[in-house]
C-alpha cells in the first residue's frame, strides 16, 4: 500500500474538523491558493465556501453555470492566474482535532463534487460520487474514530 499524504493538483484541499455531532462539522479548509483557511460552521457553508473559492479559481470547472434572471452566465471559467500561496508540506502539517481529510475534488458535475478523499489519521481513501456521500464517508469516519476513543475509555 502506498502513502496518500499528498495533495497531487490544484483542485486539492486539507479539511480540518475541530467540532462535529450528530447532523454537522466545524473546522478549517487549507488551499494552496490561499494565505488564510476557509472557516465553516456547517457542511452547508464548507460547501458553499469551497465552491465559491472553485468558482474564482476557475478550477475543477463546473459543468453548469451560474446564471442571471435573464440567463446571461455569471461565472467565468477561465483560470484566474492565482499565484501559489503554500507548498503541499505546509498544508499537510495542518490537523484537525477530531480528524483531517485531504478531499481532491476532480470533477463538479450535476450540481455536486465528485473526486476522493483520504482520511490522513488511518491513511485510507475512497472515492465518492456526490457532496452528500463525501459527508457520509466524513461521518462515518469520525464516528469510527469516536468509537475507538470511547472504548479505550
Amino acid at each position: 500500500m502506498y502513502d496518500q499524504k499528498y495533495l497531487g493538483c490544484i483542485n486539492g484541499m486539507v479539511l480540518c474538523v475541530d467540532e462535529a455531532d450528530s447532523y454537522n462539522i466545524k473546522g478549517r479548509i487549507f488551499h494552496l491558493y490561499q494565505n488564510d483557511p476557509l472557516v465553516f460552521q456547517s457542511y452547508n457553508e464548507m460547501f458553499f465556501k469551497s465552491e465559491k473559492f472553485f468558482n474564482d479559481l476557475g478550477c475543477p470547472r463546473a459543468n453548469q453555470s451560474d446564471r442571471d434572471f435573464n440567463g446571461k452566465v455569471i461565472s467565468n471559467f477561465a483560470l484566474k492566474g492565482m499565484d501559489k500561496m503554500k507548498k503541499d508540506e505546509e498544508i499537510l502539517e495542518e490537523h484537525g482535532e477530531l480528524g483531517t481529510f485531504i478531499i481532491r475534488v476532480q470533477h463538479r458535475q450535476h450540481s455536486s463534487w465528485q473526486g476522493r478523499v483520504t482520511w490522513l489519521d488511518e491513511n485510507k481513501t475512497v472515492y465518492f460520487r456526490s457532496e452528500l456521500e463525501l459527508m457520509k464517508l466524513i461521518d462515518g469516519a469520525l464516528n469510527d474514530k469516536q468509537f475507538e476513543n470511547d472504548d479505550e475509555n
